[in-house]
C-alpha cells in the first residue's frame, strides 16, 4: 500500500500526516478526531494553513489542471469529502477510513470553538448566513468583517 508519511510538514503536531494516492492526488488518511485535532492545534498556534475538502471532482480536475494539482499537493490537509474517495482509500487498505466532509468538519469545529472560546472568521456568503450560527451557538465568537 503506497502510504506516504509527511511528518516534516507537521512539525509540532502530535500525529504524523499520512496520505495515499487517489488517482494522482495525495488524500489524507485520517479520522474525525485527527482532522479536528490538527485544525484545533493550528488555531491554538495561530497558524495559517490550507485545508482542501476533496471530492471526486477535485481529484479528476487535478489530473488535467497542473496548478490545481499543485494546490492539492501543497495543502496541509486534504480530506476525503466525497464518499468515493473514502471508498477508494478503503480499497487501498485503509479499512477504517470514513468520509470527512467539509460542512460537518466546519460545524464540529464550531462546536469545539464555542467550548474553548477561540474566535473564528467566516469568509463568503451573506452577513445573515454568517451570523445565523451564533444564535444556536451563543458562546461562539464570530469575527465581523
Amino acid at each position: 500500500m503506497p502510504l506516504s508519511l509527511q511528518s516534516s510538514a507537521w512539525e509540532g503536531d502530535s500525529v504524523a500526516r499520512a496520505t495515499d494516492n487517489v488517482i494522482g492526488s495525495p488524500i489524507d488518511v485520517l479520522t474525525w478526531d485527527i482532522a479536528l485535532g490538527r485544525i484545533r492545534d493550528w488555531a491554538g498556534r495561530r497558524e495559517s494553513r490550507v485545508v482542501c475538502i476533496c471530492n471526486v471532482h477535485s481529484v479528476v480536475t487535478a489530473r488535467t489542471d497542473v496548478q490545481f494539482a499543485e494546490v492539492l499537493k501543497r495543502a496541509d490537509m486534504a480530506t476525503p469529502d466525497g464518499a468515493p474517495l473514502a471508498w477508494m482509500l478503503r480499497a487501498l487498505g485503509h479499512r477504517q477510513q470514513r468520509r470527512i466532509n467539509g460542512p460537518d468538519l466546519m460545524w464540529r469545529f464550531c462546536d469545539e470553538a464555542s467550548e474553548a472560546s477561540p474566535s473564528i472568521y467566516l469568509y463568503g456568503s451573506s452577513p445573515e448566513t454568517c451570523w445565523r450560527r451564533p444564535e444556536t451557538e451563543p458562546v461562539l465568537q464570530v469575527v465581523p468583517k
